[in-house]
């Protein structure tokens, strides 16, 4: 009867397992397929950050990694992409697909909602696409965020502006990412106008911001 039960769990256990696996890949090719459709215009968007060989890159929010695999082609290998998320599921599909492309410089970081989980001065650029409404604490998030910055290091924000059925929960006010950002010690460095349904704007660090 023991045997019984424990085969039964095992299999109740299995099915669990595959169920979520299944589930965080179907979340995971959502994920990327809203990152390719026509209004989120990928190659603008990469265009517009002027990636370059050897530049460290983390991609916070990763999710399917679509953005993670485009910037470590573009980095090449002596860059490198940190594939930041706190869901490890999609971070394990991520390390697939690199592994499948022979992507060498993709590092999955399994962060948590309040610790991105980056080497200190570490990264060139952090992109960070639809996650901004996410965080709970932004002002003290991207304080933290600013010690993993290199000189000269930048944060790009895209995220969904208000006024849609689809992204009603989804969504957060341009001029609040930049009141919260200017809180936070940085400066506006660059604003894109070309996406139709969301934001886009890139940060620095304020140097005449006495941080706290």
């Amino acid at each position: 009867m023991d045997g019984i039960r424990k085969s039964s769990l095992g299999m109740l256990l299995a099915s669990l397992f595959s169920i979520s696996c299944c589930s965080a890949e179907r979340s995971a090719n959502h994920f990327n397929a809203l990152a390719v459709e026509p209004g989120a215009k990928p190659d603008e968007v990469v265009r517009a950050l002027g990636i370059a060989p050897g530049m460290a890159i983390a991609d916070i929010g990763a999710g399917g990694g679509y953005f993670t695999v485009r910037f470590a082609r573009d980095t090449g290998p002596a860059g490198v992409v940190f594939a930041v998320d706190i869901n490890r599921e999609f971070l394990d599909i991520i390390s697939q697909t690199a592994a499948s492309e022979q992507l060498r410089n993709v590092k999955t970081v399994h962060a948590t909602p309040d610790d991105p989980g980056l080497p200190a001065h570490g990264v060139d650029l952090i992109f960070m696409r639809n996650v901004f409404h996410h965080i709970e604490h932004p002002v003290a998030y991207f304080r933290r965020l600013a010690g993993c910055l290199r000189p000269g290091g930048r944060i790009a924000i895209i995220d969904y502006r208000p006024g849609s059925l689809r992204t009603l929960f989804h969504s957060v006010p341009e001029e609040r990412i930049i009141t919260i950002l200017r809180e936070a010690g940085y400066r506006i460095a660059a604003r894109h106008e070309f996406l139709e349904r969301q934001s886009f704007t890139v940060f620095m660090v304020d140097g005449n911001t006495v941080r706290r």
